[in-house]
C-alpha cells in the first residue's frame, strides 16, 4: 500500500515539474498574400518565410510552436473577422489553444523586384500587439527565404536566430565562393570559411582558374561548422591559339636560304636584294599574250583590207579593160604592157595610158586614164595591207609560241636539252607575188 502510495507521489511530482518548466504556446499562421496579379510568385515566397518563422519557434525562444499548420486568411473567414481587431485575433488565438500569436503579409513592391515582408505578434497575456517587417529580393532561393523568417521571428520573440557556417579545403591556391549564385568571399591558400549563416540548405559553386567549377550544397545548423568536401578537378589544358602567320615568314619557308647571309643579321639572306643576281628570273607571259592578241587583231584588220582593196582593183581594171578593147590599135600602159596591176615606179598619178593610132576621143582617155588611177591606187594599198598583214602575223606566230606554247626556264631543268635537239614547233613563210602578198603557218604538236 505505502509503495502504491510512492509511486502515486512521484508520477504527481514530475507533471507538476513539466507543467511548470513548459512553454506557453505560439500559433504561427500562413502569411497572407496581398497580390493577386503575381500570386504564385507571392505564394511561394509567403510559404517559404512562414516555414522560416517556425523552425525560427522551435529553435528557440519563449514560446512552443502550435502544430496548427494553420493560413491567417482562412482563420479570419472561419471566425467572421471582418477586420483584424484586437478582439478578433484574440478570439483566433483563443480557439487555436495559445496564448500568443505571429500573423503577416507579403507583398510586391519596388516595380515587382522585391517582397516587402510584415509580421505581428499578438501576446494576449500582456494584450499588446509587436511588428517587425523587412525587404527581400524576388529571385531570392528558398533558403534565404527561410532565413528571413527565422530573423523576423527573433525580432518579435527578442532572440537571435541560431547561426552557423560551413568551411572546406581545396587544391586551388585561389578562386571565388558562390552562395546562392553570389560572389561571398575568395578562397586563401585554398581554405575557405563562410560568414555566419542562418539555419538551412545553400547553393555553394567553387570557381578557380586552372579547374572545373565545382557545385554542391551546404546544411548550416546552429552553432555548428559544416565540412564540405569539394574536389576540384583540373581542367584540361586548351589548344594554343596560333598567331596568323606572317607573309615574310611564308616567303622565307618557301624559298630556303640563299647564300649570301651571315645569319648575324648583317645581312638578311631572305630578302630580296640580299639575293639579286643569285637566281634566274622567269620571264613574264603577260606581255606575250597581250601581243599575241594584238598581233592578232592587227593580222585580221590587215586581212580584210587586203581583201576589199583587191575587190577595187579587180572592180576598176574590169571596167578598163571592157573601155579600152573596144578601141582599136595597140596600147601601152606606162611601162608595163597589159592589164597586171602593181604600183608604177613613177607612182600612180605620173602614170597614164599611152594610146597608138587610132587616138580615141579626149573625152574617153580621160575616162581611161581614171579608172587607172584608182585601179592602181587600189593595187598600192593591197600591197601595204599585205605586207602589214604578214608582218602581223609573224609577230602573232611568235608571241603566240612564247605565251603557250613554250616552256619557261624555270618549267624546264636542264637537262631535258641534252637527250635531243627540238625541231621547231613552228614556222611561218612570207608570200609576196605581183597579185598580192600574204603568210603560210604551220604549227607542230
Amino acid at each position: 500500500m505505502k509503495r502504491t502510495q510512492l509511486i502515486t507521489l512521484l508520477l504527481v511530482l514530475f507533471a507538476g515539474i513539466g507543467v511548470a518548466n513548459a512553454k506557453p504556446k505560439v500559433a504561427v499562421l500562413g502569411l497572407e498574400v496581398l497580390d493577386k496579379a503575381n500570386a504564385k510568385a507571392s505564394i511561394d515566397a509567403a510559404r517559404q518565410v512562414t516555414d522560416g518563422l517556425r523552425q525560427g519557434g522551435k529553435a528557440a525562444g519563449p514560446f512552443d510552436v502550435s502544430d496548427a499548420q494553420r493560413e491567417f486568411l482562412d482563420e479570419k473567414i472561419i471566425n467572421g473577422c471582418e477586420s483584424e481587431a484586437r478582439d478578433c485575433l484574440t478570439k483566433i488565438t483563443t480557439n487555436l489553444g495559445a496564448v500568443a500569436l505571429v500573423y503577416g503579409k507579403v507583398q510586391l513592391t519596388d516595380g515587382k523586384k522585391n517582397f516587402q515582408v510584415t509580421v505581428w505578434l499578438l501576446s494576449v497575456e500582456k494584450n499588446s500587439i509587436k511588428s517587425t517587417s523587412s525587404t527581400i529580393a524576388t529571385s531570392s532561393s528558398t533558403a534565404e527565404l527561410q532565413a528571413l523568417g527565422k530573423k523576423l521571428y527573433g525580432d518579435l520573440v527578442g532572440v537571435a536566430p541560431s547561426q552557423g557556417s560551413f568551411a572546406f579545403k581545396t587544391k586551388a591556391k585561389s578562386g571565388t565562393v558562390f552562395l546562392n549564385g553570389e560572389p561571398r568571399g575568395q578562397l586563401e591558400d585554398g581554405e575557405y570559411k563562410s560568414p555566419a549563416l542562418a539555419d538551412g540548405e545553400y547553393k555553394v559553386r567553387v570557381e578557380a582558374d586552372g579547374f572545373k567549377k565545382w557545385e554542391g550544397s551546404a546544411r548550416v545548423k546552429g552553432g555548428q561548422v559544416a565540412q564540405l568536401d569539394v574536389k576540384l578537378e583540373p581542367e584540361p589544358p586548351k589548344d594554343p591559339v596560333k598567331p596568323p602567320p606572317d607573309p615574310e615568314d611564308d616567303d622565307k619557308g618557301n624559298r630556303g636560304v640563299i647564300k649570301g647571309g651571315d645569319g648575324d643579321g648583317d645581312k638578311d639572306p631572305y630578302k630580296l636584294d640580299s639575293r639579286e643576281n643569285t637566281i634566274s628570273k622567269s620571264g613574264s607571259r603577260k606581255g606575250w599574250k597581250i601581243a599575241a592578241i594584238s598581233g592578232a587583231v592587227v593580222a585580221a584588220g590587215a586581212g580584210g583590207i587586203w581583201i576589199w582593196q583587191k575587190g577595187k582593183v579587180d572592180d576598176y581594171s574590169g571596167r578598163l579593160e571592157a573601155n579600152v578593147a573596144s578601141v582599136d590599135g595597140q596600147r601601152r600602159i606606162g611601162s608595163y604592157e597589159g592589164f597586171k596591176w602593181h604600183t608604177p615606179p613613177t607612182g600612180c598619178d605620173n602614170s597614164t595610158i599611152v594610146f597608138v593610132s587610132p587616138t580615141p576621143p579626149k573625152a574617153d582617155q580621160d575616162r581611161f586614164n581614171g579608172y587607172w588611177t584608182k585601179a592602181c591606187k587600189h593595187s598600192q594599198n593591197q600591197w601595204i595591207a599585205g605586207t602589214v598583214g604578214v608582218a602581223a602575223g609573224i609577230v602573232t606566230a611568235v608571241a603566240v609560241y612564247k605565251a603557250f606554247i613554250a616552256k619557261g626556264d624555270d618549267e624546264s631543268p636542264p637537262t631535258a636539252n641534252l637527250k635531243r635537239p627540238r625541231k621547231p614547233r613552228f614556222a611561218v613563210t612570207p608570200i609576196v607575188s605581183p597579185d598580192g602578198a600574204g603568210a603560210s603557218f604551220r604549227l607542230d604538236f
